[in-house]
């Protein structure tokens, strides 16, 4: 691993070991980081927060920037907030990444909040970015949220993003976010499925355009009508 300014930048690193919270803010990389940056990094290996805020890179990152990285290890949270890639993202940018990481949020004590990329998005941007494992949330209550890339979206802009991962548990359950507060940009968004369920499973605003199509897969749906571009989307080389 090679790393300046402290926790600042952090590139080239690999972590198979088991990660485990006592309570929030677990990571295959690091559980929190303000302001920095990570890159070409990969983690394999379980990880798990006793209350929330896990992910397969990062539990929380603020401001910060995350790109080229993957995960493959199975990423747990006993409520809320659980994501392959950052269980929470404020401000900042998630791109070129992909998840093939089982995620759970069990809802244990609160209602649970899953994503296939990240869990909790509140600003920012994620681009770039695949997820083709399942996402599961417990059953707390009615407002248990999961999103095949993003669980809960505050605020922040998405785009060129296809989840193809199963999503189980809660009520409000979308094919690539679960739950969508504020406006953002929605872009070049797909998800395949062959269950009942929409490409955003709530939203407070009713602005988004989102089309059903057919591909050589099956049923997706998308926000764009070019198919063209989903195909091109799927040819690229991810990291």
């Amino acid at each position: 691993m090679a790393s300046d300014e402290g926790d600042k930048k952090i590139t080239n690193c690999t972590n198979s070991g088991t990660i485990t919270a006592a309570t929030t803010q677990a990571g295959g990389v690091v559980g929190y980081q303000d302001a920095g940056t990570i890159s070409a990094c990969t983690n394999s290996g379980k990880i798990t927060a006793a209350s929330t805020q896990a992910g397969g890179i990062v539990g929380r990152q603020n401001a910060g920037t995350i790109s080229n990285c993957t995960n493959s290890g199975a990423i747990t949270v006993d409520n809320q907030l659980a994501g392959g890639i950052a269980g929470r993202q404020d401000a900042g940018t998630i791109s070129n990444c992909a998840n093939s990481g089982g995620v759970v949020a069990n809802a244990k004590t609160v209602r649970g909040i899953a994503g296939g990329i990240v869990g909790g998005l509140a600003g920012g941007t994620v681009t770039n970015v695949y997820n083709s494992a399942s996402v599961t949330v417990g059953d707390y209550s009615s407002t248990d949220t999961i999103g095949g890339i993003i669980g809960y979206q505050i605020e922040g802009s998405i785009s060129n993003a296809y989840n193809k991962g199963i999503l189980t548990g809660g009520d409000v359950i979308g094919g690539v976010i679960g739950q969508k507060k504020i406006s953002p940009t929605v872009e070049n968004t797909y998800y395949y499925t062959t269950q009942s369920i929409k490409g955003i499973g709530s939203e407070s605003d009713t602005t988004t355009e989102v089309t059903a199509v057919d591909d050589v897969e099956g049923k997706t749906e998308k926000t764009t009508k070019d198919i063209n571009s989903l195909e091109k989307f799927l040819a690229t080389e991810m990291p």
